[in-house]
């Protein structure tokens, strides 16, 4: 019993893992797909809602909401519409391993609203480390030299993906993990629709080709709907603690990830790398510092 028990929590966490190496996939996705950034992530989000539909009906899940529960769907779809259209727009305009870096100033975001949305004091230690981050992304600029635009445009996908984040965790332990994925992602496809009508951009949207719509599948398919649901139901198995500090992964994976698709192009100074390095290195030590205070008795 007590080695089933080991087998099973060893699968958790060879899941997660997968998870997190599909975040860091998605990336690389974006890049290969030959479709501009709005199209791209309207055509990601609405295979996702048909896949989590049909899924739905197979499986009747069924569940009632209140007035509350519907604008908060509202609010979280309009969210995460905007964090994976800034988020395409900046690897278009960019590089992968320049998106990637840029967002983990993620960090120093949470670390000012996280005490705003759950009225908890402010952590010390958080703002240090977030500082450190954003000193550690102001030396990879100056040393890189990089065009603004891929980095405003990661860091509007940074701070709309905290936010998204935060409001969620209020509703994750309410609503099960398909019907909070699926009405997410409906409410962000209506969104991206009437982005795409405003800005008349149906015109390109089916220009697709047969490599783009198989990488499009994968993106929609297995590292939207499969990884963004499993991501919220892994949460009822493996620690909080954990999955903090392993989704630090996430920019290791995808940087490596595109040096393998995209060579050269995507190929960085070292000093970028010393930069990346001292990043994840600082974050890693929050995660860590968080963890333990975690695990504090209360008092």
């Amino acid at each position: 019993m007590h080695n089933d028990k080991n087998y099973r929590t060893g699968h958790f966490y060879l899941l997660m893992h997968f998870i997190i190496f599909l975040w860091g996939f998605t990336a690389v996705l974006g890049k290969l797909i030959s479709l501009e950034a709005l199209p791209l992530t309207w055509w990601r989000v609405g295979l996702s809602v048909f896949a989590l539909s049909l899924y739905k009906h197979i499986k009747k899940i069924k569940q009632k909401f209140g007035i509350r529960e519907w604008k908060a769907f509202i609010m979280l779809g309009f969210l995460l519409a905007l964090h994976w259209l800034s988020f395409f727009a900046s690897i278009k305009a960019g590089s992968v391993s320049l998106t990637l870096i840029t967002m983990s100033v993620s960090a120093f975001f949470t670390s000012l609203l996280e005490p705003v949305f759950y009225k908890r004091p402010f952590r010390w230690y958080e703002m240090i480390f977030g500082l450190l981050v954003i000193a550690g992304l102001g030396y990879i600029f100056r040393v890189e030299k990089v065009h603004w635009l891929p980095v405003i445009l990661a860091l509007g996908a940074s701070f709309a993906g905290v936010l998204f984040t935060l409001i969620n965790g209020r509703f994750i332990h309410k609503t099960g993990a398909v019907n909070l994925s699926f009405y997410q992602l409906l409410f962000a496809f209506i969104f991206l629709t009437l982005f795409m009508i405003s800005g008349g951009h149906f015109t390109h949207a089916f220009n697709l080709s047969a490599t783009d719509l198989i990488l499009l599948l994968i993106l929609s398919l297995i590292c939207t709907s499969f990884a963004y649901t499993a991501s919220l139901e892994i949460l009822k198995k493996i620690t909080p603690y954990t999955l903090i500090l392993s989704v630090n992964l996430e920019p290791v994976y995808g940087i490596i990830l595109a040096l393998i698709f995209f060579g050269e192009s995507e190929k960085m100074s070292s000093r970028f790398y010393i930069g990346a390095a001292a990043i994840l290195t600082v974050i890693t030590l929050e995660s860590l510092i968080k963890i333990r205070s975690m695990r504090k008795p209360i008092e």
